[in-house]
């Protein structure tokens, strides 16, 4: 890990499932991941048995409104949503960003009711329609 992914608190990764290129996603997923991080209530992580959050973003064959939170390693919680391709091939830019910030928002807001984390502001952005 990098000097700056080891003071992150959220990281994001993806991987696809099912065949197919989607340019601009590294992109996305970085500035979803920096708005996102934004949001995150200075004591989000204060009471959490963990440090930082990683998120994989799986392009598979369907949307699961459900991420899968696996056991804590090393101070960090792994977690893995799912996005269907066939929605994000045709977005670009600010629209797949959306996509992916609303995964990411929907994500730690399924940590903090699980680990009893404060999670106003995200549910805020999502209702907001920031997301």
């Amino acid at each position: 890990m990098t000097q700056a992914g080891a003071r992150r608190r959220l990281l994001v990764g993806a991987v696809a499932l099912v065949p197919g290129r989607l340019p601009g996603s590294r992109e996305a997923a970085t500035a979803a991941r920096d708005e996102v991080e934004a949001l995150l209530d200075p004591v989000f992580f204060d009471k959490a048995p963990f440090k930082r959050v990683s998120v994989i973003i799986r392009y598979g064959t369907k949307t699961d409104a459900r991420p899968e939170l696996q056991p804590i390693e090393e101070d960090e919680l792994p977690t893995a949503t799912e996005v269907s391709m066939k929605e994000l091939r045709p977005l670009r830019g600010d629209q797949l960003r959306d996509k992916f910030r609303k995964a990411l928002l929907g994500t730690l807001i399924e940590v903090a009711t699980r680990y009893g984390l404060p999670s106003d502001r995200l549910r805020e952005a999502l209702d907001r329609g920031i997301a």
